[in-house]
């Protein structure tokens, strides 16, 4: 999966230049005219907005619900095409279910700007894997990403959408599930691996 997270940022810094030279533009155009006019005492006193902020907006919004969009369905003997091998864990209970359908949401979130989906994406990604994938995790890469649309920068087709979940095993800290994903017009299902961090189940595959 961060496979696909480095494929979209790619598109989205090759995106992110355009729009930075487009904004350079505007600012020289309308430098003289900024220059004279002095910022109003509230525009003076308000504060950038932080990834903080935009996390926090995210928790207000209703975050935690984006997995119930992600249908269970019974468990099946069908051998995964790609993935880690299923654990050999107990079935998942109402919360685990609940909790990794919740991590599944946030993780390929696309209803946002691109530089939410990272954020988001991130938040729900087990630390290994953000250490393996500096490039792609770094706060620096991500305050760089383009605060526009995935839709409007027609990047939705290439971060997987998750269709449904089933098998899902649970051995301690560590759950492995079934996830149907449809991914640059194919669809297929893979075995995905789960660890929870502080009493939340994350992503932890590649």
């Amino acid at each position: 999966m961060t496979a696909s997270l480095c494929g979209a940022l790619a598109a989205c810094s090759h995106g992110s230049s355009s729009d930075d030279e487009t904004s350079s533009s505007a600012a020289q155009a309308s430098s003289s005219s900024s220059s004279a006019k002095p910022a109003s005492s509230a525009e003076a006193t308000q504060p950038p907005a932080t990834q903080s902020d935009n996390a926090a907006g995210d928790e207000q919004s209703g975050g935690a619900k984006l997995g119930a969009d992600i249908p269970t369905v019974p468990d099946s003997n069908e051998t995964p095409s790609s993935g880690p091998k299923p654990i050999n864990g107990k079935p998942g209970s109402e919360q685990d279910v609940e909790s990794i359908k919740d991590a599944l949401g946030h993780y390929g979130d696309t209803s946002g700007t691109v530089r939410h989906y990272y954020e988001s994406t991130k938040a729900y990604t087990c630390k290994d894997r953000i250490a393996a994938h500096p490039e792609v995790f770094s706060d620096e890469n991500i305050n760089s990403l383009p605060n526009e649309s995935i839709d409007k920068m027609g990047l939705a087709g290439s971060i997987p959408k998750f269709n449904n979940i089933s098998n899902i095993k649970v051995d301690g800290d560590r759950a492995t599930a079934s996830v149907n994903t449809t991914f640059n017009g194919a669809t297929s299902t893979g075995t995905m691996l789960f660890t929870k961090e502080d009493g939340q189940w994350k992503v932890c595959s590649d």
